[in-house]
């Protein structure tokens, strides 16, 4: 799941402290949001997708812009997930389209 993955690297680099702050500010859902998700294998609604790619949107540019040298590794991670978090949406929105 696109979300555990993105988390985890958010994590790993100490720019969330737990599931719950994940949750909440980089999904815009409730704090049980994650791990509800989690252990219901449920995926993640195309709001949290967006929510969450809107917010790596400004947090890659920031980054970037600001970034030592030596986090360039880490900023090319972030957008790639970023990325792979926008294709997610895109299908997730086309296939409720077709379902429309």
């Amino acid at each position: 799941m696109i979300l555990k993955e993105v988390y985890a690297v958010l994590q790993q680099h100490h720019f969330v402290v737990s599931q719950y702050d994940f949750s909440r500010r980089w999904l815009g859902k409730s704090r049980s949001y994650l791990s509800s998700s989690k252990a219901r294998q449920r995926t993640p609604s195309l709001d949290a997708l967006e929510t969450l790619g809107t917010r790596l949107n400004s947090f890659v540019a920031l980054y970037a812009k600001y970034a030592l040298p030596s986090e360039k590794p880490t900023c090319d991670q972030l957008s790639q997930l970023r990325e792979r978090v926008w294709e997610e949406a895109f299908a997730r929105q086309s296939a409720l389209d077709v379902q429309n």
